[in-house]
This record gives C-alpha cells, structure tokens and sequence, in this order.
C-alpha cells in the first residue's frame, strides 16, 4: 500500500531506519513489565502460602512485618535499591528494573493472605492425607481456587510498572 504524495517521503524515512520508530523500545518496555509482574505474584503467592497456610513460630508477626512494609513510601527505597543494584553491578540492565519489583508485593501478599484465609483448611488435610506435599497442595489446590486474586494482583502490578517512569532513569548511569 502506497501512501503517495507528501507521505511517501515520511514512510521511506521510517522503513530505511526502524530504530526511529522506537521499537526496540516497546520491546524492552514490554520485557520488564511481564517479568516484573510474573515475578512479583510469583513471589508474592510463595509468601502468601507460607503465611497463611503454613504453621510456623511467629507467623503473625513475620505477616505484620510484611504489613509495616506497606507504611514505608517507595521514594524512602529508592537510594537502598540503587546501592544494592550497583553493588552487584546491575546498573543500566534490564534486570535492575525487573529486579527493583520481584519482591516488591506487599500489598499483593495482603491481598492473597486474605483470600487465602476464605478458603477451608480441611482441604489441606483432605490433600495431605492423599499424600500431597506442600508445593502439591499449593499447584494442585489453592491456584485454582485463588485465581481472580491472582488475575487482580497482576493487573495491580503491570498497571504499577506500566505507570513507572522514573525507574528507567533512577537505574541508568548517564556518561
């Protein structure tokens, strides 16, 4: 399809360099924003799980540290997260950016724990007496059952990281 006239020359210019086009761009975009968010309610679902399902000593006050971590305004963790980026050297990466979200959920966390705690715990009697482990009743049992909190979660997330301008330029080192 041939635009003709005026528009010919813009088309040329833009096919000949398609790097102008900021492709390259959309794709990094798009990199950091799904590993982000998988990363995020994967985390989050393994902390969810041990939280509420698992019993363990102090298990209310771990939840509750993981709560006051919601009190904490991101802007007070970005200089920790860009010391500890470039100690390991991860400073204009991709991984920064992703990295600066996988365990960022405590909202996430909440929100699951939440649900999670809607859901009867002979379940997971009826799954360990099957001979299910953990992790089993985990896959097997609560994801399924939990899955618009999950579906929820990462929309919360991937609108958060779609919506986070600053961190590309927090993480690069300008020369």
């Amino acid at each position: 399809m041939d635009p003709g006239g005026h528009y010919r020359g813009i088309y040329r210019h833009y096919l000949q360099d398609p790097e102008k086009l900021g492709l390259l761009r959309v794709g990094d975009s798009l990199i950091v924003t799904v590993a982000g968010t998988a990363g995020c309610v994967i985390t989050s679902l393994f902390a969810t799980y041990a939280l509420s399902r698992i019993k363990f000593r102090f298990s209310g006050f771990w939840f509750g540290c993981v709560m006051l971590t919601m009190m904490i305004p991101q802007q007070v963790m970005v200089v920790p997260q860009y010391i500890i980026l470039k100690k390991l050297h991860l400073i204009d990466t991709r991984t920064a950016l992703v990295l600066s979200w996988f365990f960022g959920g405590a909202f996430f966390i909440f929100l699951m724990v939440q649900f999670f705690r809607g859901i009867p715990r002979e379940l997971d009697e009826a799954a360990e007496n099957d001979g299910c482990g953990k992790l089993a009743i985990l896959f097997r049992i609560m994801i399924p059952i939990v899955k618009p909190a999950i579906v929820t979660s990462s929309l919360c997330v991937l609108l958060d990281l779609a919506g986070l301008f600053p961190a590309p330029d927090l993480y690069e080192q300008w020369q």
